[in-house]
């Protein structure tokens, strides 16, 4: 870090906002050949902690879901990372002794006092700091790009990470070699490269791809933003470990924590583990209370199938289309039981005589009823608004030009709801039914 320029010896002297030390610990991955070094900045001396005198600042990130699913929008997928983001924003000198450190050189028996120049991780504000530089970086120099580009570079970082799509693999050379000038200007280097097309990556030097697309023509398995991705088949996956827990409710949520599924591609699955967990909440089992034997059934073949998971295999890309004819719908199927409501949403691509050319999953949500198990109807209309909820916020993230939704359910009290207009209704219904009217017609 001291050679990098990230920290520097402290003075002596102290500036009148006075000093903090943060502590640090090293934090060791065995799929890494380096322990991460981390900067406890939440670390609690006499009650209070740095990030509890800071503020985080505003909530300028873009939504992980949002950006996932314009990754799916085109058929050329482009990933990239912001080289050591946080620290190639300068922390103001003034301020540099609130973020001071004790570190053994080498050979000293004494610590020697350091203090970050740039922001470190671990601070609540560094985020918001850091992708307020990026956001001013292309503004400040991506006047000269298309809206195109400037939309797909604005909205496609989450933090360091950039994915996007686009339409074909000239338009994802010159959006890589473009974003590449235009954040250098800013002091920031994307590296680790990667596409689903390999033609993306001639140009791209061996050192500046990610570990998967080191070789042309052998890629193997990565990450988008947590979720697995086979860029040469171009589709999503699971990999799954399962993790050597008891059968006690601690170990049921263990396992539960280790499943990442933003996208709820594999929610009806999921949700058979979370009924379980659910029925030892309500029967007020302790967290290491062995399971019940009439649950251990249940929990051994869901542990067993989950092995399989690693046999689903969703496309990435949903736009099928190659024609400026083909139009965008969403339909969003609602439904409900005793046990758990939820909605998937597909997105339907139609041809000139409105004939339905493709159909793909896009997003699905399952929530489990409550504790204080509400009426079937209720569900069912629960269900209802999650689904126009869900249309709204596919709406505003996606960018393809959809025209109108599709709302299916096969509860007739639900749609009597909706569309009554002479009978007052209960607080709960009518809450509900106002959402839906709300956000959808």
């Amino acid at each position: 870090l001291h050679e990098q320029g990230y920290i520097e010896p402290a003075p002596s002297s102290l500036t009148s906002l006075g000093a903090f030390y943060i502590p640090h610990h090293a934090v060791i991955n065995p799929h890494k050949a380096t322990p991460r070094v981390v900067f406890d900045c939440a670390a609690i001396v006499n009650g209070q902690s740095l990030n509890d005198h800071i503020s985080s600042g505003p909530d300028v990130a873009n939504s992980l879901l949002g950006i996932l699913l314009r990754f799916r929008e085109h058929p050329v997928a482009l990933v990239a990372d912001v080289k050591a983001m946080f620290h190639q924003v300068v922390v103001p000198s003034l301020q540099r002794d609130a973020l001071r450190l004790l570190w053994y050189t080498e050979d000293a028996r004494e610590p020697t006092a350091f203090r970050f120049t740039r922001h470190p991780f671990g601070g609540t504000w560094s985020p918001a700091a850091c992708m307020t530089a990026l956001d001013l970086t292309l503004r400040d120099y991506g006047g000269h790009l298309s809206p195109a580009t400037q939309q797909s570079l604005s909205r496609g970082f989450y933090v360091d990470d950039l994915l996007i799509s686009t339409t074909d693999v000239k338009q994802a050379g010159i959006l890589q070699q473009e974003a590449r000038q235009l954040l250098a200007k800013g002091g920031f280097n994307l590296t680790k490269w990667g596409s689903s097309h390999e033609d993306v990556l001639l140009d791209v030097p061996v050192e500046e791809r990610g570990p998967a697309f080191k070789e042309i023509g052998q890629p193997t398995l990565d990450r988008a933003l947590g979720v697995h991705w086979n860029p040469e088949a171009d589709y999503f996956t699971f990999v799954t470990q399962p993790r050597v827990s008891p059968f006690t409710k601690r170990g049921i949520l263990s396992q539960l924590s280790s499943l990442y599924d933003p996208m709820g591609i594999a929610s009806p699955f999921i949700l058979r583990a979370r009924l379980i967990f659910q029925q030892l909440c309500r029967q007020h089992s302790d967290w290491d209370d062995d399971l019940p034997s009439h649950l251990q059934p249940a929990w051994e073949t869901w542990l067993q199938e989950l092995l399989q998971l690693v046999n689903i295999q969703l496309s990435r890309c949903v736009n099928s289309a190659r024609g400026e004819d083909h139009v965008f719908r969403l339909h969003h199927c609602c439904d409900a039981s005793e046990a758990a409501y939820g909605v998937v949403s597909y997105l339907v691509t139609y041809g000139p005589a409105n004939e339905i050319i493709s159909s793909t999953f896009l997003l699905g949500k399952a929530r489990l009823a409550p504790l204080k198990k509400p009426t079937i109807p209720r569900l069912e209309l629960m269900a209802a608004t999650l689904g126009a909820t869900q249309d709204e916020f596919l709406r505003r993230e996606l960018t393809l030009p959809l025209q109108e939704s599709m709302f299916w359910t096969d509860s007739t009290i639900t749609l009597a709801y909706i569309t009554n207009e002479t009978k007052r209704l209960q607080t709960f219904v009518a809450n509900r039914v106002t959402k839906i009217r709300s956000q959808s017609e």
